[in-house]
């Protein structure tokens, strides 16, 4: 038995498409067989088709060429007359300068045209300005804006000559419906104008020259000035342009007009008396005084002032002012003494006596027994030396107890009768009314504003009555005000048993004087009676003495050089009386037996 071949997958696939390949092959073959036929066939048709289309190409091509032959010598013929009428030197139709037709004209005769219309006219008229002793002659074509004939000729001759032949032809064409109008309007020139007046002016200006001066430290040195000169520009622009203005209006020929110059004087700043004579000016500074403590005056140094004699000044600077040629002068400063210096102050401040007054210290009683007076005495010095150049200014009161300060035994015031008839027991400081009652009394006839002031109830036994002053801490009290214009000092002292006191102040020349007077009316006193049984009846004895009292009146008196002029009768004062007591016995008298 014979053994089979095995046959895989992939050797089917290779066999299969074997034979795919084969009949493939044979049914290409076939179709190109087919396609050569054909075409041999359509080659045979073709030729015998061929040979008539060939003749009739022919005929035509012969007929195209004729016609176009016939063209091409249309076509030169018409450029040959398009460029010679494109070429000619002249200018086309349609062209027109300020609606005057330039047609036909060649460049030369153009400019002719506008320098013959626009130039020429204007060079015959001429503008003449005039200053000082000089002209300046121009024309109207100086100063004006004028066509320039060959831009003009230039622009004209080149409307439609710019593009190919046919685009030229085509703008020539259209300038018969759409034609060149150029335009000029005649202006004046402003810049060549503005330059000659700015020349003119600049020729003619000359600058002023204000006087003037320095202040040196001792003298005021000055110097002249000068007038300067200026046209006037406004005036002078009008006056040119009626002139063109005239020019312009004058149609044909040469023609003239002449501008004069108008030239003006910068005046210069005058010199002001008053403003250099306040400037040079320093007041002066007077001497003042002021208050450092309750009895000192502190005086401070005067300044000298400075000032120009006003005389002088004014002829410098009227001779400066009317122009004249003042190079150099100079004029020296002047010192101003103040009214008041420290010498003057020194010698016057609280220096004069205005008014004074004084009292004793003692009476009667004090004879009887010393030690009175001796205790008052110690309180009258610590009061003197409290008061003693104590200062008050224009306005100030002056109070006793402030200005006494600390009143105290501490401070060294004792108990001691004061000088009063009914003085029956010490007090502190007692005797210290005393130096209040001076006081008062010289600044009453200082004519001091009295502001407090107390009498005694009783009589003293010191001054004048009145005129007294009762002190008495923190119920009795003297003040006055400075009512002068100065300041016053009051000056205590205590010598001799005596209390003097002065008001001092400036010494104004017053022949006035105030004095003081009185009168007097005596008020008696009554007797009183006491009883008493202890004592044998017909004893009689003064328990108390009694004390008069008194009216008293009084004046003021005023006296200028001497001679009184018034007595015035300022007010009354009424010192009361003291009954006198008497101790009498009212007891039986025993019989004594021998």
């Amino acid at each position: 038995m014979a053994r089979k071949t095995r046959i895989e997958l992939n050797d089917f696939d290779e066999i299969i498409n074997d034979e795919r390949y084969i009949i493939d092959k044979e049914a290409k073959k076939e179709k190109r067989r087919e396609k050569r036929e054909k075409r041999r066939l359509i080659a045979e048709y073709d030729k015998d088709d061929l040979i008539g289309k060939a003749e009739r190409k022919h005929k035509a091509t012969i007929i195209s060429l004729i016609a176009a032959g016939s063209l091409v010598i249309i076509f030169f013929i018409t450029t040959i007359i398009i460029s010679a009428t494109l070429n000619k030197g002249e200018v086309y139709a349609g062209v027109y300068f300020n609606n005057y037709s330039l047609y036909g004209m060649t460049k030369k005769e153009i400019e002719d045209y506008i320098n013959k219309t626009y130039i020429d006219p204007f060079k015959n008229k001429k503008l003449i300005i005039s200053y000082e002793d000089k002209e300046i002659v121009t024309t109207l074509y100086d100063v004006t804006k004028t066509p320039d004939p060959k831009k003009v000729a230039d622009d004209a001759y080149k409307v439609a000559r710019n593009g190919n032949i046919y685009s030229r032809l085509f703008k020539v064409m259209n300038l018969k419906s759409e034609p060149v109008k150029m335009k000029f309007t005649l202006s004046l020139d402003k810049e060549i104008l503005e330059q000659l007046i700015n020349n003119l002016k600049d020729e003619l200006y000359e600058a002023k020259e204000d006087p003037s001066y320095k202040i040196l430290p001792n003298s005021v040195v000055f110097r002249g000035g000068k007038n300067g000169s200026e046209m006037n520009q406004l005036k002078l622009e009008n006056d040119i342009n009626d002139a063109i203005y005239e020019l312009l209006e004058t149609k044909n020929g040469t023609s003239v007009e002449k501008v004069v110059v108008e030239i003006s004087t910068i005046k210069f700043k005058p010199l002001n008396v008053d403003e250099i004579f306040n400037e040079v000016y320093v007041k002066p500074v007077d001497s003042t005084y002021d208050r450092i403590s309750p009895k000192e005056i502190l005086i401070t140094d005067s300044t000298p002032g400075k000032k120009l004699d006003r005389d002088a000044l004014n002829n410098i600077v009227s001779r400066i002012n009317k122009g004249e040629n003042v190079i150099f002068e100079e004029l020296p400063i002047l010192d101003v003494e103040p009214e008041i210096t420290r010498e003057f102050l020194e010698s016057t401040l609280v220096n004069y006596t205005i008014a004074t007054s004084s009292n004793k210290n003692n009476n009667n009683d004090d004879m009887t027994d010393p030690a009175r007076m001796e205790d008052r005495a110690t309180n009258i010095q610590k009061c003197v030396d409290a008061l003693n150049r104590y200062i008050l200014f224009p306005g100030e009161e002056f109070n006793f107890w402030e200005a006494l300060g600390t009143f105290n035994e501490s401070t060294g015031y004792v108990y001691a009768f004061d000088n009063s008839a009914a003085a029956e027991q010490k007090v502190l400081g007692g005797g210290i009314s005393q130096v209040a009652s001076a006081l008062y009394l010289a600044a009453f006839t200082s004519e001091l504003e009295i502001v407090e002031h107390h009498n005694y109830p009783y009589t003293v036994n010191y001054g004048p009555l009145g005129f007294d002053a009762h002190v008495v801490k923190g119920s009795k009290n003297l003040i006055f005000k400075n009512t002068l214009e100065f300041p016053i000092r009051i000056v205590c002292s205590y010598e001799d048993e005596t209390i003097k006191v002065e008001i001092l102040g400036t010494d104004t020349n017053s022949n006035v004087r105030i004095r003081t007077s009185s009168t007097t009316k005596a008020i008696s006193y009554d007797t009183e009676y006491i009883d008493d049984p202890n004592l044998p009846e017909g004893t009689e004895f003064i328990t108390k003495g009694g004390i008069m009292g008194y009216e008293v009146q009084l004046f003021k008196r005023i006296i200028m050089n001497g001679v009184e002029l018034l007595s015035e009768h300022i007010g009354t004062v009424v010192y009361q009386p003291r009954n006198q007591v008497i101790t009498r016995g009212t007891g039986q008298i025993e019989d004594i037996e021998e």
